[in-house]
């Protein structure tokens, strides 16, 4: 990234609102967080070593592991009422290498988020869903 302080961490508008709509918990964001930071620039691909991320989260490796696991089952709502991952595997860990994540809110589409329900819409799409008999 250039020109960008060592203590700056770009985060794209509807990652934010994906994350809220999703009701993430604080740890799951400081892991999606540190993730985004070394994301390398055009690339959706997010990859960083368990220990890597406890060393800029503060949080200790099982933490790290269940925040990922947690992520990786979160899904947000767009406005056409369609679910997606918030993240998802690229590839899984092997002996040696780092999993590799694949961001799942696409970089296309308003800055802003208009696309992704808001969290209280959240709410009323996942009541009526119950009320479908859909879950």
């Amino acid at each position: 990234m250039s020109e960008e302080s060592a203590s700056y961490s770009r985060v794209w508008g509807p990652v934010v609102h994906a994350l809220v709509q999703s009701g993430a918990s604080g740890q799951e964001w400081a892991v999606l967080v540190a993730l985004l930071r070394w994301q390398k620039e055009g690339s959706s691909v997010l990859s960083m070593g368990v220990p890597t991320i406890c060393k800029y989260t503060g949080l200790d490796e099982d933490t790290v592991r269940h925040r990922l696991a947690s992520l990786l089952r979160r899904r947000y709502v767009s406005r056409g009422g369609y679910e997606f991952p918030i993240l998802e595997y690229d590839r899984e860990a092997t002996r040696g290498h780092a999993a590799s994540y694949r961001l799942g809110v696409p970089k296309l589409g308003p800055e802003d988020g208009s696309n992704i329900l808001n969290r209280k819409e959240r709410v009323e799409w996942d009541r009526r869903r119950r009320e479908e008999g859909m879950e």
